[in-house]
């Protein structure tokens, strides 16, 4: 079961749409909650104070910001978005959490970037994973924005996008480089796909040059994090991976994992290129 609330959840839908103009503080406690929903369900309103670095005051005006009549309406939403029995909610214990520094180790930390995996797979559905993949196969041009850990999977995209799509395919902002985006803008157009990677710290120059993209009739297609992403507003269709690291500001292991899946299902539509890549006859390839 995702430890993470679905990106199409209703709170999530509430906070997609109201994180822009939210204050510093409450955003505060909507990152909290996105991230750890389970351990919310089973807080008092002081707890999830206390645990979010805020106050009563604050909380109460935080689930009225987020159209909740108050904190009971609020917790009910999250467990009915989560589906969950009251008595497996009720048995996280939010008081013994705070473990994280005594279980870092190489076995927990890759253990993290698996549930970030799963939790990539429970929140991608077959009807946006199915349109995300024909925008690619249709498209007249694909054009990939990624940088920092982004670019890394960017780059990924690209090699195998141009090898088993026979299409252009180009990585504009290539380890972060921004030389090429004023002929970027110039030269975008409708038909082109414009595939935009970003996780915190998101890339304010990859959501400019997306807006810019669909500006001029351009398919925005986001690998992003979460809902609260400044990519969402932009995108026509969403993957969502979750980021979270311990430690540092984000972990790309989900994207990466996602970039494979999406150039591997790709692959598969063209057995002939796979085929000779690997070297085995096309009728062979599924057996």
């Amino acid at each position: 079961m995702s430890k993470t609330l679905n990106p199409k959840s209703d709170f999530s839908n509430r906070m997609s749409a109201a994180y822009p103009s939210l204050s510093k503080s409450h955003r505060r406690i909507a990152d909290f909650v996105l991230a750890r929903p389970l351990d919310v369900v089973a807080m008092s309103i002081e707890g999830l104070a206390q645990s979010s670095g805020s106050s009563t005051a604050t909380i109460t005006r935080f689930v009225r910001a987020a159209g909740y009549s108050g904190y009971a309406e609020f917790r009910e939403k999250i467990v009915s978005d989560f589906q969950f029995v009251p008595e497996e909610i009720l048995a996280v214990n939010d008081t013994d959490k705070d473990t994280g520094r005594r279980n870092l180790s190489l076995h927990s930390l890759l253990a993290d970037n698996a549930d970030n995996i799963r939790d990539t797979i429970a929140n991608i559905d077959n009807a946006t994973s199915s349109g995300f993949i024909a925008a690619l196969i249709n498209a007249k041009r694909i054009i990939i924005l990624g940088t920092g850990a982004s670019h890394y999977a960017a780059t990924f995209l690209e090699e195998g996008l141009a090898l088993y799509t026979e299409k252009s395919v180009s990585n504009i902002l290539s380890r972060g480089a921004s030389e090429y985006s004023n002929n970027f803008v110039r030269s975008v157009d409708e038909g082109d796909v414009v595939i935009a990677i970003s996780m915190p710290r998101y890339s304010n120059n990859t959501v400019q040059l997306s807006k810019a993209a669909k500006e001029k009739g351009a398919l925005i297609l986001a690998i992003t994090d979460s809902p609260t992403s400044p990519l969402v507003p932009v995108a026509d269709i969403i993957l969502f991976a979750p980021a979270r690291n311990r430690l540092l500001p984000n972990s790309p292991a989900a994207i990466f994992a996602l970039a494979d899946a999406i150039v591997t299902t790709v692959a598969a539509r063209r057995p002939d290129i796979v085929a000779s890549t690997i070297g085995v006859p096309p009728e062979d390839l599924f057996l």
